[in-house]
């Protein structure tokens, strides 16, 4: 599975981590929360790196800012979007978590976070 899959996967749940659900479901999300630290651990590592090599510094040495994020060096901006998407991209074990739609059934979800989730969703 793509790591970006996984990541998303993540973010949908993480929005929902204060919702106050069935112990059945908690126990799913937290799992795979706790499941899926490795390759979220990577991918924020793999970022960090990436920031570090394409983004543009003052003669300080520090990071600029724009709109809440560092700004790209703009000769390298393709540079960045390759290497972001290749990292997107990168194929990873798929955590051993199982979703059923029935586990969404206590919180309200939106369009964007079913797709997020829809490759860790089993019917039936």
């Amino acid at each position: 599975m793509k790591l970006i899959n996984i990541i998303q996967a993540r973010e949908a749940i993480k929005s929902h981590l204060h919702d106050k659900i069935s112990y059945r479901s908690a126990y799913k999300f937290a799992s795979f929360i706790k499941a899926s630290e490795t390759q979220d651990a990577f991918y924020n590592d793999k970022i960090k790196e990436l920031i570090e090599a394409y983004g543009l510094k003052d003669k300080d040495g520090k990071f600029i800012y724009r709109n809440n994020s560092v700004a790209l060096q703009p000769e390298h901006a393709q540079g960045w979007s390759d290497s972001v998407s290749a990292l997107n991209n990168t194929e990873v074990d798929i955590p051993q978590i199982v979703f059923e739609p029935q586990d969404f059934e206590e919180i309200k979800v939106s369009t964007e976070e079913m797709i997020a989730l829809s490759d860790f969703i089993k019917e039936g």
